[in-house]
């Protein structure tokens, strides 16, 4: 992606404050925002709030180290963020949005999902590295890896039901 050289608008400034706030990555910033510039001030903003930026490979919401509950979260996310699209959102809209209305009710909570894991499973989801799967007995739906071998002794993390349809059906067509 070729970034863009030009000065920042001022909603590109709010943009920024406000994932500076939700405590996302700086090369999530500038991915979002689309210019050279958003690192600047979002380095800027950190330093004034007195704290270290967040850095690192990018996350999985799929990851097997994340608690249960933030997991869940994840899962909630990803089905508000399909929804949004299918009403006919920007993808990147519709994954700022879905965050931003998490962020106001739960930004208190002591587990809380990353915003910048967030923005690479939405992106995950974008491109079919993640899907969202129906559970057979209780019709929730959360994330799983696409690429990753479902096994039977796996749980719906809504349910607890111990063999949702999705894997019953993988595992039929391995046999």
């Amino acid at each position: 992606m070729q970034l863009s050289k030009k000065r920042l608008t001022s909603k590109e400034f709010a943009l920024i404050e406000e994932l500076v706030e939700w405590n996302t990555k700086i090369k999530d910033i500038v991915w979002i925002i689309g210019s050279e510039k958003a690192e600047l001030y979002a380095k800027h903003c950190y330093k004034e709030l007195g704290i270290r930026p967040p850095n690192g490979i990018p996350g999985s919401a799929t990851a097997k180290s994340i608690k249960l509950g933030v997991r869940m979260q994840y899962s909630a996310l990803a089905v508000e963020y399909i929804n949004a699209i299918k009403r006919g959102n920007a993808r990147n809209d519709a994954m700022l949005t879905v965050y931003r209305l998490f962020w106001k009710e739960f930004k208190n909570q002591k587990s809380i999902a990353k915003s910048s894991i967030w923005i690479s499973t939405s992106k995950n989801i974008d491109c079919k590295i993640e899907e969202l799967v129906l559970c057979g007995a209780c019709g929730g739906q959360y994330l799983i890896s696409s690429s990753v071998a479902q096994y039977c002794n796996e749980v719906c993390l809504w349910c607890n039901h111990s063999m949702p349809m999705h894997l019953f059906s993988k595992y039929v067509n391995s046999q």
